[in-house]
């Protein structure tokens, strides 16, 4: 075995296991790591000058490449201001490695200035938290951080690397991390199973979630993958509707007849509607439900037979527990299911799914047609309509673009605008920490330079992280923001109403509205390297956003935009 370094062993690890970029923000205790860095040019660190900046670039890069990012933070201060974005890592289940340095460990006792007990703060929110205390088990914990963040459920991992680890020599073992197999073929009797209660049923509902859109991602892979296939032969066969329940990744292409889209998973109250006629619910790869303000009481009709199947064991039967509960791989489940239900299906019930189809569709189509003849009415009004930006921007992208979106309030517009058909094409972002829309754009970049990415971000979010401006200019890499500025934290103010009901009537929105100064994010671009422009009138909206989209390098338009808020 070779020996070396630790901080060496680090960096020899980490080219063992395909790492070209590492995301971070520098500090004294992660000084070696740094000096070694450039010894090794194939890596590039991609300066961030926030943490939180540097875990939502790695989390993005992590979702859109299908293998673990690697992210170097500073010792507890630093630490603490990356948990906000590891917290949306944890709840949206992408895999990150993320080291911060340690003082040294001869001294720990004394407790130095800045250290802190940094395993402790990440165990809440990491899948395995661990110091390193010795320069040989360096590459041996990446290693197991590598693989524990890529297994079912995928997560962050944290590591504390004292300095004295990483200047210590040791005889050190290189090899790439071997990634656990975690596919594996179905029970047939029991999706067997489940396609009785599928044919049976005469108002059958889909729910899906990210886990199938992970469902075929492995490292090493070239393109986005999922189960979409799957899900719409099993839709088609079965006559079932599909719908997304807190899905960040499209699970169905979104113009498919039988997809209802996104459900609002604010309250449960979209939820009971929905349902209120549902007999069979059929949830692949979603947890049930991950609102932010759910009732004591479930949503599920008690009439409602409840089917759960997930890669993830601990969102199995967590909150409701359901009639038949399997633990498989979306894809293969979904594929299996499908057969079955095939073979099940008698020629009534083929004829029934096949009308059911036909009157969803149906509807569907109309909805969707009504929802574009309203948007039409207010088509060239001031402030621009956020129908009219989203159509302007499908237009604008070209054929190979990637939209990484932080929209909040917009989202379905957006949606409606670019009905995406395949994996890939409108990635949003997850976890519910805002602020990972400027910089997960960068890191959808770098993970896909061959796309034209453009990132959709609002406006009281982007503040968060607005220092991804600077990254942007400074690593030149060349994403097109779109900033949705319509001076105001709308999605508080929509919660508020939703929580005052008609009392809403005559009270202030306190603390919502982001004026006096305005929000100027064109100057902002400006005054770090990033060429801006202020759009105000819907006419100017195609020109400026052809210009920044075929610029060679970052830009920014920033778009004045109608902030409605209906009070009941």
């Amino acid at each position: 075995m070779p020996r070396m370094t630790g901080k060496r062993a680090l960096l020899e690890q980490l080219i063992a296991d395909g790492v070209r970029h590492i995301f971070g923000n520098p500090g004294t205790t992660e000084q070696g790591f740094m000096d070694v860095l450039q010894d090794y040019p194939q890596v590039e660190f991609m300066l961030a000058l926030h943490e939180g900046v540097a875990i939502s670039m790695a989390d993005a890069y992590a979702r859109v490449t299908r293998r673990p990012a690697f992210v170097e933070v500073h010792i507890a201060p630093g630490l603490g201001n990356a948990l906000g974005m590891m917290h949306n890592a944890a709840i949206g289940k992408t895999p990150l490695v993320v080291y911060a340095g340690q003082s040294p460990g001869r001294t720990l006792l004394q407790e130095p200035h800045l250290s802190g007990p940094l395993v402790d703060m990440a165990r809440p929110i990491c899948k395995w938290s661990a110091q390193i205390h010795h320069a040989h088990d360096v590459p041996r914990a990446l290693r197991r951080a590598f693989k524990v963040a890529m297994e079912p459920p995928q997560g962050p991992v944290f590591l504390a690397l004292p300095m004295d680890t990483l200047d210590q020599e040791a005889d050190v073992d290189i090899r790439p991390t071997t990634y656990t197999n975690w596919r594996g073929r179905v029970d047939p009797a029991g999706m067997a199973e489940v396609a009785a209660l599928l044919v049976a049923a005469e108002h059958p509902l889909l729910m899906v979630g990210d886990s199938v859109a992970l469902a075929d991602a492995q490292p090493d892979s070239v393109a986005l993958a999922d189960a979409q296939p799957e899900v719409v032969a099993l839709a088609e066969v079965a006559g079932v509707l599909i719908f997304e329940c807190y899905a960040s990744e499209f699970t169905a292409p979104a113009k498919h007849p039988l997809n209802l889209g996104a459900v609002n998973f604010v309250s449960p109250g979209p939820l009971k509607k929905m349902l209120e006629t549902c007999d069979l619910l059929l949830v692949v790869g979603a947890p049930i439900f991950q609102l932010i303000f759910p009732d004591a009481e479930s949503p599920v009709p008690s009439k409602t037979k409840l089917v759960q199947i997930d890669v993830n064991p601990w969102e199995i039967g967590k909150n409701l527990t359901p009639d038949l509960a399997f633990l498989a791989d979306p894809k293969a489940a979904l594929a299996e299911l499908t057969e079955q239900v095939r073979r099940h299906q008698t020629p009534d019930q083929q004829r029934a799914a096949a009308a059911r189809a036909e009157e969803v569709g149906a509807r569907t189509r109309t909805a969707r047609a009504r929802y574009w003849e309203d948007a039409k009415k207010n088509w060239d009004a001031t402030p621009i309509s956020a129908p009219r930006l989203m159509h302007e921007i499908r237009h604008a992208v070209p054929d190979n673009f990637m939209i990484f979106a932080e929209a909040i309030t917009n989202s379905a517009h957006l949606q409606q605008a670019i009905m995406p058909m395949e994996a890939g094409r409108l990635v949003r972002v997850r976890g519910g920490g805002i602020g990972p829309g400027l910089p997960g754009s960068l890191g959808a970049q770098l993970a896909q330079p061959d796309r034209k990415v453009v990132g959709v971000c609002s406006d009281g979010a982007a503040m968060y992280s607005i220092s991804a401006l600077w990254t942007a200019a400074h690593h030149k890499i060349p994403v097109t923001f779109v900033m949705l500025n319509n001076a105001a934290y709308r999605i508080l103010k929509l919660n508020m109403v939703e929580y005052l009901g008609a009392a809403a009537r005559g009270r202030r929105f306190v603390a919502m509205d982001l004026t006096d100064p305005a929000l100027r994010f064109d100057r902002m671009a400006e005054s770090m390297g990033v060429p801006g422009r202020r759009v105000e009138s819907p006419e100017e909206l195609a020109p400026a956003l052809k210009e920044a989209v075929a610029h060679d390098g970052p830009s920014l338009i920033d778009v004045v935009m109608e902030s409605p808020v209906p009070i009941p």
